[in-house]
């Protein structure tokens, strides 16, 4: 595996700019808007649609129904590569088995061999709270650039990485929201909470099931993600309030986990400092780190725990597709910084 890729695969996914394939739909033209129109949410149904016809039109990517969600709905994972790689996933699938489970090796030079053999595994899990909508909406586009793009950086990506993409982790939220949001779009209701919860059961707290496994979209995660893969880096798309920071990165604040491994630790606070920066150095204002979120609980990040860097972002909110005006007085203090005034973790 390539270092410098690992280091730098998270930043890279969401910074480079695609360039349009000729037989791969572009989401404007499934969705018959841009995705991030001001008031317009693609639903489940038609998010999966799209993502067949992208595996239909690509080499690149392979769409899995790993089974069904708490209302039948189908719960999906995109499994995002190179052709090359895809010709020989079940080889690399094997070579990740056995880095994960070092009484496999047989010693140094097996073990250096598997290392340059095989390829950095992400995890990307998008929209476990359904009104975060960004994140479930950003996956079209993402797996369009993924698809289509002939850029050499995303060649180079896609050469080095397997990323699993699970587009939503709670499908049937992603659909009462965006029937719900939809329908009340220009009354006074545009952009109300939903009034039930967002997940049948759990509601908000399907992000605090990652130890107890109670939920069908948990579970389906767990066994054919985290476990059937054991992927080095898991990225967790969020979004936050309105009134602080406009995004947040690892390092987490204390208190971290004191059986989290110090190395994951370490991991988690390279990945997410090398992303802070690079937005910051691009003129983004709004970066803050190690601010707002610790890393205690096993509840929210199953992988801290089976050794993987998982990283955090979370995104200044909306009112969902309704865009709202900020003014800076109303900025004010979080957790370990001040979104009114610059700091060492809050730069610009």
């Amino acid at each position: 595996m390539k270092g410098r890729i690992t280091a730098a695969v998270v930043a890279a996914l969401a910074l480079v700019a695609p360039a349009a394939g000729q037989e791969i739909p572009a989401p404007a033209e499934h969705f018959g808007f841009e995705i991030g129109t001001d008031r317009r949410l693609a639903d489940w149904s038609d998010l999966t649609s799209y993502f067949e016809r992208l595996a239909a039109g690509s080499d690149r990517i392979v769409v899995d129904t790993l089974g069904t969600t708490t209302r039948d709905r189908p719960f999906v994972m995109l499994t995002i590569t190179s052709a090359e790689n895809h010709a020989r996933l079940e080889e690399l699938h094997q070579i990740q088995a056995k880095l994960a489970d070092p009484r496999t090796v047989g010693g140094e030079a097996e073990l250096q061999r598997l290392l340059d053999e095989g390829k950095t595994i992400v995890l990307l899990t998008q929209g476990i709270h359904a009104t975060e909508v960004g994140a479930s909406q950003m996956s079209a586009n993402l797996a369009y650039r993924l698809a289509a793009s002939g850029s050499p950086d995303i060649v180079e990506i896609l050469d080095n990485v397997i990323l699993l993409q699970i587009p939503s982790l709670n499908p049937d939220g992603l659909q009462w929201i965006a029937d719900w949001y939809m329908s009340h779009v220009g009354t006074e209701y545009e952009g109300a909470p939903l009034p039930w919860l967002y997940h049948y059961y759990v509601g908000h707290d399907n992000n605090r099931d990652w130890y107890a496994f109670t939920q069908d979209e948990t579970v389906l995660t767990v066994r054919d993600a985290h476990n059937a893969w054991h992927p080095q880096i898991v990225h967790a798309v969020h979004q936050m309030g309105s009134r602080g920071a406009r995004i947040f990165f690892p390092p987490y604040i204390e208190p971290w986990e004191p059986n989290i491994d110090p190395a994951i630790t370490t991991a988690v606070n390279q990945l997410g400092a090398y992303m802070a920066a690079e937005l910051t150095a691009q003129g983004k204002r709004g970066v803050v780190v190690n601010a707002q979120y610790d890393a205690f609980t096993p509840a929210r990040a199953y992988m801290h725990y089976h050794g993987a860097a998982r990283i955090l972002s979370e995104t200044a909110s909306a009112r969902m597709a309704t865009p709202i005006s900020v003014d800076p007085s109303e900025l004010g203090p979080g957790r370990n910084f001040d979104a009114s005034r610059r700091s060492w973790n809050f730069p610009a």
